[in-house]
């Protein structure tokens, strides 16, 4: 059986009289009738809430009404009551809902719920306990990773059954408002993972049985990037075990270092077609909206890659990160990064050996931030600041097709004018004399204006860039450079 988990009555300053509300109760079961044999009020003041009348029976599939009466009789409080439903559902025989009421009593603000266990893995079952820190809230949670809401999930009446890999999201509701979501993540390891221990730092992604990660496409087909889609990212849970101080290793069973909601996808051109597959992921709040945080010690972000030094193409398996940090000694800027040991599950099963993808790189995305690379946004006239340019095939069609974040209406060339590149033009504006043809995305470019190369581009930072480059015979980057350097004055 369905039904809404809570049932608000409102917040009244004086006595409404009596106020009765109808309760929608669907029968899930497509072969069997439900019969409801008991409906009752349970609480403090439960008799202020009225049964007025329920469906005996509601056929397969179908839906009935149920009607309940809040009526104060001249008290003043907060009320928070529970509706008791009995029937002949064979999965869930008890329903519970919440009836909220409230006159003359203005509840605090409900605060996120708290939970008994810490997120993270665990090898044998337990038993989640949920308690609110707002006195009077009830609490409604979910364990199939939607939202909970006064409609939408199951009142919490005690401790919840984990035995396999579950997301808790769990708020708090009073009469009036309902409070902000918590999540909380477990991860069920297979009996050959629970002593499983590593020097580096160790990365979990579960997707919960979604199936694979999301991939573009890219085949040789699509060399430029053209005729490609952007696909959404996948909801996933992060879950981080970070060396322990004493040992110097990463303990996979046990609390999370961090435990995080993110969204991720198959990323790059060429390297989607490897095994490991290289990945980005955005840190998620609730909303599925950015939220910072800070990784094993680099600066709080949201937007990072995962990729795999794949052997076959990177002998050493150091060939990006040492130029990094090499950069950054010399005083050039580079991505922070760290190397971490990832498992990806994407069978919905227990974590497995077989959910094992070895080595990775965690590594910030490039992007104009405070604690990225931190350059002020190129002014109107073009005088000073800057913007940021990669050279790259074609981005794919944004996920939510043209025009994209930038304006562009078609994948993009960006194009700047002027012999000394300070002037810029809208997205896919036709060639133009003294322009400068370069590749572009038309996804990104921190200030919304597309990407370029800019005014940090001056001498000094383009001859260190060309000194590494050589030394590290990187062949993309020297083609991409003779291509940035034509029509550039010196």
């Amino acid at each position: 059986m369905e039904a809404p988990p809570v049932v608000d009555y409102g917040r009244y300053g004086t006595d409404p009289g009596p106020v009765s509300r109808l309760i929608a109760l669907r029968n899930t079961d497509p072969g069997r009738t439900l019969q409801l044999t008991s409906v009752t009020t349970d609480g403090p003041d439960a008799e202020r809430f009225t049964v007025q009348a329920f469906p005996a029976s509601i056929p397969p599939g179908g839906q009935g009404t149920l009607s309940i009466r809040f009526d104060a009789a001249g008290g003043t409080r907060c009320w928070s009551v529970r509706l008791v439903i009995e029937s002949n559902d064979p999965v869930t025989p008890v329903t519970t809902l919440g009836l909220l009421a409230s006159v003359g009593c203005t509840p605090p603000l409900p605060r996120p719920p708290l939970a008994s266990s810490p997120p993270g893995t665990f090898g044998e079952d337990f038993t989640l306990s949920l308690t609110s820190p707002t006195p009077g809230a009830v609490i409604v949670f979910t364990t199939d990773g939607s939202v909970p809401s006064p409609d939408h999930g199951q009142l919490y009446t005690g401790p919840i059954s984990v035995n396999r890999t579950t997301l808790v999201r769990a708020a708090c509701g009073v009469a009036g408002h309902f409070g902000a979501v918590a999540s909380f993540g477990y991860i069920k390891l297979a009996t050959a993972l629970r002593n499983r221990t590593s020097p580096l730092p160790i990365l979990v992604v579960e997707n919960f049985g979604a199936g694979s990660i999301p991939d573009k496409g890219w085949t040789t087909a699509y060399q430029t990037g053209a005729g490609l889609k952007q696909k959404p990212r996948q909801p996933v849970l992060l879950s981080l075990h970070d060396r322990e101080t004493g040992s110097g290793r990463a303990t996979l069973l046990g609390a999370s270092s961090v435990s995080q909601r993110a969204g991720v996808r198959v990323r790059g051109a060429f390297s989607t077609t490897w095994n490991p597959k290289p990945y980005s992921f955005e840190t998620w709040n609730e909303d599925n909206a950015d939220h910072e945080v800070s990784l094993l010690g680099m600066p709080e972000e949201s937007d990072w890659l995962l990729y795999h030094p794949h052997p076959s193409y990177d002998t050493t398996m150091i060939f990006n990160t040492f130029i990094w940090e090499l950069s950054r000694q010399t005083g050039r800027w580079a991505p922070r990064f760290r190397y971490v040991e990832v498992y990806v599950n994407e069978d919905g099963g227990d974590l497995d050996v077989s959910n094992r993808r070895g080595l990775y790189v965690l590594v910030e995305e490039v992007k104009r931030e405070l604690y990225r690379m931190n350059y002020a946004p190129l002014s109107a006239d073009g005088s000073s600041g800057g913007w940021m340019h990669t050279f790259n095939r074609m981005d794919p069609e944004p996920e939510n097709g043209f025009p994209a974040s930038n304006g562009a209406l078609s994948p993009q060339f960006f194009r700047t004018a002027g012999p000394n590149r300070l002037l810029e033009t809208r997205a896919n504006v036709a060639a133009q004399v003294g322009d400068d043809l370069v590749g572009g995305e038309t996804e990104g470019g921190g200030d919304g204006r597309g990407q370029g190369a800019g005014g940090a581009d001056d001498r000094s930072t383009r001859l260190d860039q060309d000194v590494l480059v050589r030394m590290t015979t990187l062949v993309d980057a020297r083609q991409h450079g003779r291509d940035q350097r034509a029509g550039r004055r010196w």
